[in-house]
Formats: C-alpha cells, sequence, structure tokens
C-alpha cells in the first residue's frame, strides 16, 4: 500500500513539473495561432503585434508566470498588469521581451527586436 501510495505522490509531482516546465507542445495549454495586439492606452508609440506562433518553443510560464498547475485557462498580461498593479503593462511587456531578447543576443542566438522601432511598427 505504501508503494502504491508513493508511486501516486511521484506522479503527481512529475506530471505538475512537466505541466510548468514543458514547451508550449501540450495538448492541455496550446499555443494560440493568432497574432496578439498589445495595445497600452497612455503609449504614444504604435500598437504592438505579438506573434505565439513565434514564440511556441518557449515555455509558458516565461510569460504567464502566474499559470496555475490543472488549471486551462491562461490570463492575459492586462489581466494582472493593470493601472492598478505593482507593474504596469508597458513596464511588464518592456522589462519581460526586452530583457529575453537581450539575453538571447546576447548568448548569439536568433532573437526579437530590442529597439522602440522594433517592436513598434508604424
Amino acid at each position: 500500500m505504501k508503494k502504491l501510495f508513493y508511486l501516486c505522490i511521484f506522479l503527481l509531482l512529475s506530471t505538475s513539473t512537466l505541466a510548468i516546465n514543458s514547451p508550449i507542445k501540450l495538448t492541455v495549454l496550446q499555443s494560440p495561432t493568432k497574432n496578439i495586439l498589445f495595445e497600452v492606452k497612455e503609449a504614444k508609440k504604435p500598437i504592438v503585434k505579438f506573434s505565439h506562433v513565434i514564440h511556441n518553443e518557449i515555455r509558458c510560464n516565461e510569460c504567464h508566470h502566474k499559470i496555475i498547475v490543472g488549471d486551462t485557462t491562461v490570463k492575459g498580461c492586462d489581466e494582472c498588469h493593470n493601472t492598478t498593479s505593482e507593474i504596469n503593462l508597458k513596464s511588464a511587456l518592456h522589462k519581460n521581451c526586452k530583457t529575453c531578447h537581450k539575453e538571447m543576443k546576447k548568448d548569439n542566438k536568433k532573437t526579437g527586436p530590442i529597439t522602440c522601432r522594433g517592436c513598434h511598427k508604424k
């Protein structure tokens, strides 16, 4: 009976870890295929078009850092990062996206834009 209990605990923990740490290839959390338009109301620059397809090798929790294991709904950035939050949407996007792109560039990997006009295209 103890063996069965430990096996169940092991399977539960390994599955939970897999759901968080695996690339977006899970049937539960499929990467959206449509582009997302990031529009910050007080922004003076053009809207940013974000493609989940281009970013499908990145784990969900790299951007959606408040994923709950077992929950198949994923909140959009603006649901947590809004005008009343500690880090607003503009700051969160700049910090997360630019930091990741800069790290990839430093590691000589193909990456996305780092400059303003690279993301904010007219």
